[in-house]
């Protein structure tokens, strides 16, 4: 086994979990090969020459190669092995799409048979894949996972019908025998026995009648499956209206939906009454509601409070966590079991359960944009500052579906057809917020988000956030002044005011929204664009959204300051590291010949100097005055920051304007050390 304290200058370990509870990203082999591949460079940079042949066609022009690329890369090392031995970790590749499945098993057997590649290694995380296992037995070790569990199974089953049903003596030995027995290696249908017997136990039975529960129950995960949503279904009418509701969410969700996420969209009626309010539908305790409405069928990925990452079944600990189908057999069995229910028919199969997602997103807008919250915010305010803006912020963060909402919503609609219910909510929700100039904020975070796509969704969208507007209506006002003429003459500052007061606060989650809302919109006295001000205020998700739109990073304000003088003026390493590797010019000067280098050594920030150091970055470049990098850290008496540039190639007698050296500015000032 690899051990988790191997040595980095020594092997390389490149792993990789597919997962069926993330994103749908997450289950790609192209995002899989990226990531290892990623991981591989990063760790032995010696392993260049197999990137540089594609390095040649795309470069950094293109921030996503290819799949057949990347495979390619990959293939290489049977002609150029790695300089030190390479561990590939693959978890959970059952969880992966199944197409390619196969070619990605048989290109990592080629390279572990290569003769060639003796210090190559791959470790494979699987369920039994059709035709590959007894090909990968024949020549490579092969571990049955269901052996290797069987003592921790023993161990796991021990403990809790001791603790936590207070089982002794011989009822102890026969429970603990008849589990080993029949688990055959399962873990999952252990964990779903131990929360049977812990319902059952709170009934004040005796020991023989939980043996007699334990006996009584399924042995085979499909039939514990159908014992399990037979009990839902039978149940009451509510449970099973939220349980099917529940199973919708969580199976179409794009990416895990939080408790307070599902929170909010439980409260969203299917048949709403006017008069109804949003505040008194939501359920008091979301986690509880989602364990029994989800029949062991859902859990909650989180955290007990204080301390580290685990499933969370005991719900009253739960936080905001997100929720996902306990296993993918329980997934698999959803998928093809509802279908035939009768009382709790979710018919996953077809494009209804979509069709019910999108309208209850829809109406989710509705409420928000229409309810008091939001209206009286702009009813009330008569300017639009910071504090307005913040309130206003604040009021979105409450909506903790929106964001989902308004980034999803045209994917599940794309997977959905068309009915009345949906042309009838959009109709009213374009009504609504052709009046609500709150809702201009989101508008171009909108149309970033759906694309250049000519979609009808997009269109209606678009113009009920106020983004398409009116050929009549002059292009530099804003829907939001048109809306609500009071703001008129602070239009223009409106969205630059509402960025900055979110870099401010760091308001979550929506601050991230309003980012990509004001890239274009922002209007800055100094002409910083959103991206120089997410830099300068150390917003790191923020900066990577606004790089992942493309935004120019070499873009200049009046002072000639891009994105990565701002950063390094402000000592963001994080974000320095991530404007670099996005391309940023490392040696650009502003308008009074300044650097990024020349900042840095300045300020002394040892971590961004090393960053930039490490980039090749001009080290004798000179500002207007004359001045290198060495004269601002030898005039401030770095001594920790003037050693990388001596050992560097730096030049120590170039003279400033004023005709003196960098060890002459060192002198004057006592800081000779």
């Amino acid at each position: 086994m690899i051990q988790p304290d191997l040595d980095p200058d020594t092997v390389t370990v490149a792993h990789y979990f597919f997962t069926f509870s993330g994103t749908k990203l997450e289950r790609t082999h192209e995002n899989m090969l990226r990531s290892i591949l990623h991981r591989i460079l990063d760790q032995d940079e010696l392993t260049f020459p197999n990137f540089q042949r594609e390095f040649r066609h795309f470069g950094r022009s293109n921030p996503e190669w290819p799949y057949d690329s990347l495979k390619r890369i990959l293939s290489s090392f049977a002609n150029h092995p790695p300089t030190k031995p390479l561990f590939l970790i693959l978890d959970a590749l059952d969880e992966s799409e199944e197409n390619d499945q196969r070619c990605i098993i048989e290109m990592l057997y080629e390279l572990c048979i290569n003769e060639n590649l003796w210090d190559v290694k791959a470790v494979i995380a699987s369920r039994p894949v059709a035709g590959l296992t007894e090909k990968i037995k024949e020549r490579c070790p092969f571990i049955t996972m269901q052996e290797q569990n069987k003592r921790d199974i023993s161990a796991f089953s021990d403990a809790f019908l001791k603790n936590d049903l207070q089982l002794t003596g011989d009822a102890l030995h026969e429970a603990t025998h008849y589990i080993d027995k029949h688990a055959h290696g399962v873990f999952v249908w252990v964990s779903l026995v131990k929360s049977e017997l812990k319902d059952y136990h709170k009934t004040s039975c005796s020991e023989k009648e939980l043996l007699e529960c334990l006996k009584s129950l399924p042995t085979e995960l499909e039939a514990f499956y159908r014992l399990m949503f037979n009990r839902l279904e039978n149940g009451k009418s509510r449970d099973v209206r939220d349980g099917q509701r529940l199973f919708r969410f969580v199976l179409l969700a794009l990416r895990p939906l939080t408790t307070t996420e599902l929170r909010h969209a439980l409260a969203v009626q299917e048949d709403p009454d006017p008069e109804d309010d949003f505040e008194k539908n939501l359920t008091s305790d979301i986690a509880s509601r989602i364990v029994h409405c989800g029949a062991n069928f859902l859990e909650i990925k989180g955290k007990f409070l204080g301390e580290s990452n685990c499933t969370i079944t005991l719900t009253a600990f739960a936080v905001d966590n997100t929720v996902q189908i306990m296993h993918k057999t329980a997934r698999e069995f959803l998928i093809m079991a509802i279908p035939a229910a009768n009382a709790m028919k979710i018919e996953l199969s077809d494009e209804q359960a979509q069709a019910s997602v999108v309208e209850t997103w829809l109406r989710y807008l509705t409420i928000c944009f229409s309810g008091p919250t939001i209206q009286d915010h702009f009813s009330k305010a008569k300017t639009w500052r910071q504090a307005e803006a913040r309130t206003y912020i604040k009021a979105l963060n409450e909506w903790h579906l929106l964001e989902y909402t308004l980034r999803y919503i045209k994917d599940h609609h794309d997977r959905c057809e068309q009915n009345e219910r949906i042309s009838h909510l959009t109709t009213n929700l374009v009504k609504l917020l052709t009046k609500t100039p709150a809702s201009y904020f989101l508008g171009r975070w909108v149309a970033i988000r759906l694309g250049r796509t000519n979609s009808a969704l997009r269109q209606i969208i678009l113009i009920l956030l106020g983004v398409i507007r009116k050929r009549a209506v002059p292009q530099r006002r804003s829907m939001l002044a048109l809306a609500c003429p009071k703001y008129s003459a602070n239009a223009e500052n409106i969205h630059y005011i509402t960025f900055d007061t979110a870099a401010e606060q760091k308001l979550s989650p929506i601050r991230e929204t309003l980012l990509l809302t004001c890239m274009e919109d922002v209007n800055h006295p100094d002409n910083r664009n959103s991206l120089m001000i997410a830099a300068q205020n150390g917003l790191e998700d923020g900066t990577r959204l606004l790089l992942d739109q493309n935004v120019d990073t070499n873009a200049k304000d009046k002072s000639g300051s891009t994105a990565l003088h701002h950063a390094t003026k402000s000592g963001n390493e994080a974000i320095v590291k991530l404007l670099l590797s996005r391309g940023s010019d490392r040696n650009v000067k502003d308008k009074s010949g300044w650097t990024p280098l020349q900042y840095a050594m300045k300020s002394g920030d040892k971590n961004i100097i090393k960053l930039l150091l490490d980039q090749q970055v001009q080290k004798n470049a000179k500002n207007q005055s004359g001045r290198t990098a060495l004269h601002h850290t030898m005039k401030k008496g770095y001594e920790d920051t003037v050693r990388p540039l001596l050992g560097g190639g730096v030049d120590q007698k170039v003279k400033d304007k004023s005709g003196r050296t960098a060890l002459r500015h060192a002198t004057n000032r006592g800081r000779i050390t």
